[in-house]
């Protein structure tokens, strides 16, 4: 019953390439005859046959025991999400559990098998561990498992730490069954709208934090919209969709994610939906904030010349704009700008004419040029060159930008960078310090950009744009202090950064 995989690995000590077998589904009672195997993790140990060295290498796997009607998934939390939403379908009567650690699954397994709570005994992991950091000061828990007597009537937290020196050792603790029937009840307040099956202590610690900042109600009531999408790899990517563009993204839709750090600095991702996936802050095992966003349509449009290759497109202007740093704010004369994009022959493709990459600083670049006088490179065709303005070069930017660390402007000469950050300020600000543009966003803002931005915020806002009476007079008539105000705009205008992004570039 037992499906076996053929996986290659590279040895850690003697580096020789050989390929392994590993079980990705194994299915109890019938493979009861391997299951200790499986779960004491000796199928995740594969000998290299020229050294002998044992190397470690897990790999994701099904379990799927029909006399408890379990189903453990063994994979990160983006694949395990989908692979969840299949399995019921054929598994509709099966408790599911998603474990992203392969030292994890033999937790669920043994719980199970022993009667208990693999929910309640992951809190008693977590709890544990933080107990046993607070008592040793200079350790550090780095893995913890529950240990079980021969009768299974007696459990044992393990914890795994490094000390002080960075060496390892071992501590264990009895769990008396009071204790865990404390646990029982604790826990149980914590059960109503979260997801179960998903036995991670990332998940415990977000759902202490909800219950410490009295957000438990609040990350119940709303439920949103996640995609599952996939990379140019293959590989799963869960991406979280804001309200305002709820039901925008379709199955099979190429679309860009965009990833932001704690700094707002950014990165693209360019995948296919999946799944969608509806479920609440309450249910999702980490913070959603965490997630890259869903953020406009790549299309796959070609280029469509406006002017003959050898126009001559005076930008003298937009250099001066962009030596300077559109220091005045006048971002109008490089979005209403024509430029060139520089294509090559590809001879992988029929002689497609696709654009050239530039790459500098062991960074790669999709390079602009602002007049045919400033192409200096040889390689470059004047006959392929396409004219078009810079809103569809940014476009077809944007469409690819997985692959390139920003824009190079006359790559040649004046050599000016445009990062993705710089080229999302660049298409904020251009509305956000024009007031016409930005009163015209607010006049016509839809429902659910007004609720993502917050009702109270978008009537500031909207004040300060739509009335001359100046900010502390506005202040006043809403009754804010200065501090209360500050942070509405703060958030305000960074909420409405995000519409602007999706707007601008779906």
């Amino acid at each position: 019953m037992a499906i076996y995989r053929d996986k290659e690995i590279q040895c850690e000590k003697c580096k020789t390439i050989y390929e392994s077998k590993f079980p990705s589904f194994i299915r109890v009672p019938a493979d009861n005859d391997i299951k200790s195997e499986f779960v004491s993790g000796e199928f995740h140990f594969h000998k290299c046959p020229n050294c002998l060295h044992n190397n470690f290498s897990p790999s994701p796997s099904l379990y799927i025991d029909d006399e408890k009607k379990i189903a453990i998934i063994n994979n990160n939390y983006d694949e395990a999400i989908g692979d969840r939403i299949e399995l019921k379908e054929e598994f509709s009567d099966y408790k599911f559990y998603i474990s992203e650690s392969v030292w994890i699954t033999p937790d669920i397994i043994n719980a199970i098998d022993n009667g208990f709570d693999p929910f309640v005994l992951e809190f008693i992991k977590h709890d544990g561990s933080k107990y046993f950091e607070s008592k040793r000061k200079n350790c550090q828990v780095y893995n913890s498992y529950i240990k079980y007597s021969d009768d299974g009537y007696q459990i044992n937290l393990v914890v795994l730490f490094y000390d002080a020196n960075n060496d390892t050792g071992e501590y264990s603790m009895i769990i008396e069954p009071k204790l865990y029937n404390n646990y029982v009840d604790k826990v149980e307040r914590f059960k109503a709208g979260a997801d179960e099956s998903v036995i991670s202590s990332k998940y415990v610690r977000k759902l202490y934090h909800l219950a410490r900042n009295l957000g438990i109600d609040e990350a119940k009531q709303n439920t949103y919209e996640f995609l599952q999408c996939r990379d140019e790899y293959d590989d799963a990517v869960l991406a979280f969709v804001q309200n305002f563009n709820e039901a925008k993204f379709k199955k099979g839709e190429i679309i860009g994610l965009v990833d932001y750090d704690k700094k707002d600095n950014c990165k693209v991702s360019i995948c296919y939906v999946d799944k969608i996936i509806h479920m609440t802050d309450y249910e999702y095992y980490s913070e959603i904030n965490d997630l890259p966003v869903a953020t406009y349509k790549a299309t796959d449009k070609k280029l469509e010349a406006k002017l003959d290759s050898e126009t001559e497109l005076h930008n003298d202007v937009l250099k001066e704009e962009l030596k300077n740093n559109f220091k005045d704010d006048n971002y109008d004369v490089l979005f209403n700008a024509m430029v060139i994009v520089p294509m090559k022959l590809d001879e992988e493709c029929l002689n497609k004419a696709v654009n050239i990459d530039y790459e500098d600083e062991n960074k790669a670049y999709f390079p602009l040029y602002l007049d045919p006088s400033d192409i200096n490179n040889e390689s470059v065709d004047s006959k392929l060159n396409v004219i078009v303005s810079f809103k569809a070069a940014l476009r077809l930017f944007f469409n690819v930008a997985n692959r390139y660390d920003g824009i190079i402007i006359n790559p040649d000469t004046d050599k000016f960078k445009l990062s993705l950050n710089q080229l999302f300020r660049f298409i904020t600000n251009r509305i956000m310090t024009n007031h016409n543009l930005m009163k015209e966003f607010l006049d016509n803002a839809s429902n659910e950009e007004i609720a993502f931005i917050g009702e109270d915020k978008y009537n500031l806002i909207k004040k300060v744009y739509s009335t001359e009476i100046g900010l502390k007079a506005i202040r006043e008539e809403l009754n804010l202090t200065k501090e209360k105000a500050d942070y509405m705009l703060d958030d305000g205008y960074a909420r409405i950064k995000r519409i602007i992004k999706s707007k601008q570039l779906m």
